[in-house]
């Protein structure tokens, strides 16, 4: 994007802050380390908002309160927008690798304590043990799952698929938050079909809800 080494960068901020209206922005030399990230935070642009957009030196990274591919598009619109009013080269394609990280918050109507018999029963072998040395009842229930990679021999920026409880709610809301490395769309297919197989297994087997 900037192959003639051309581009001021400070010279983008006054831009990047008008087109978003960032209540945070490098002002400092030290702000500018792309090693550290150059972070732009608190932004807003018609119906998005944006958490923060940091510049790397080998890439970019946007947060917004959106979908991934709203995020993305944004991203893309926005380098575009610069090629025109400034001393950027960019046209869509340029971008060849795209990382994503999805977080969403939904309720369900399945009861995942039911997720396997043996699950069941360390719930209440722990609540019992528990109970006994706090001489007090605590009640343990299906509170979260983990699904990761081997991470031994390819350690990769790449975060694991979580599902788990929304901390501070009630368990009888049934509210869980996710986090995937996936597009949001392709989060909420992989959501949606735990849910049906976990509903259809219970019906299956004559399994409460």
């Amino acid at each position: 994007m900037n192959p003639r080494g051309r581009l001021f960068f400070p010279a983008l901020v006054p831009l990047l802050v008008k087109r978003f209206g960032f209540l945070k922005f490098p002002q400092s030399i030290a702000d500018f380390d792309e090693t550290k990230g150059v972070e732009f935070a608190e932004g807003y642009m018609t119906d998005v908002t944006i958490d923060k957009i940091v510049v790397w030196r080998d890439g970019i990274q946007i947060d917004t309160r959106s979908s991934t591919t709203v995020s993305q598009e944004l991203l893309e619109q926005t380098l575009i927008w610069l090629g025109q009013e400034a001393d950027i080269t960019y046209e869509r394609g340029m971008i060849k690798r795209w990382a994503y990280l999805s977080q969403i918050l939904f309720y369900s109507d399945a009861n995942f304590d039911n997720l396997h018999p043996s699950l069941n029963k360390l719930c209440a072998n722990v609540t019992k043990e528990v109970s006994s040395i706090r001489g007090s009842n605590f009640d343990f229930h299906f509170t979260g799952v983990s699904v990761g990679f081997d991470r031994w021999n390819r350690p990769a920026p790449v975060a694991s698929f979580l599902l788990q409880r929304r901390a501070e709610s009630p368990f009888s809301e049934n509210k869980y938050f996710s986090e995937a490395p996936l597009p949001t769309d392709t989060h909420i297919r992989c959501l949606e079909q735990f849910e049906s197989d976990f509903l259809g297994q219970q019906k299956m087997y004559g399994l409460g809800q």
